[in-house]
């Protein structure tokens, strides 16, 4: 009988361990429910100039719905590079800031053209806006 209950007594631990074990284990799943997950922002491109005359300025701005986290630079590419005299290959919004504007001189055309220019943030996110360049 003594045999029994040292038999008894040295399972009763190893049980006590694996609930202990099994608890834990859904505390941890539990708490993973609640762990934040990063959320990725939309990005918005616009223009205040959806039109406008060759050899005039067009102006544009680049951000996300949050503040930057850390300054974050914004790649700007367009169909037609060639009819803007100045347009940046990037724009930079600062941390702490919602978005970054800046403007870019058309060329003269012959007949109206409708330019997309699209943004793009580092994590791949894009978006695009379009202007239209008239003579």
């Amino acid at each position: 009988m003594s045999h029994m209950c040292a038999l008894r007594a040295g399972r009763y631990p190893l049980r006590m361990l694996f609930m202990i074990l099994a608890t834990l284990a859904a505390l941890a799943c539990a708490a993973n429910d609640n762990v934040p997950r990063p959320i990725f922002e939309p990005i918005f491109a616009g223009t205040s100039t959806p039109t406008v005359t060759g050899g005039q300025a067009a102006a544009f701005s680049v951000g996300s719905g949050a503040p930057a986290a850390e300054d974050t630079t914004y790649t700007i590419t367009t169909d037609h590079p060639e009819l803007f005299v100045n347009m940046p290959a990037g724009v930079l919004v600062p941390q702490g800031c919602l978005s970054a504007g800046w403007s870019a001189t058309t060329t003269s055309v012959t007949e109206a053209v409708t330019v997309t220019i699209t943004m793009s943030r580092p994590d791949g996110a894009t978006s695009t806006c379009t202007v239209t360049i008239c003579p």
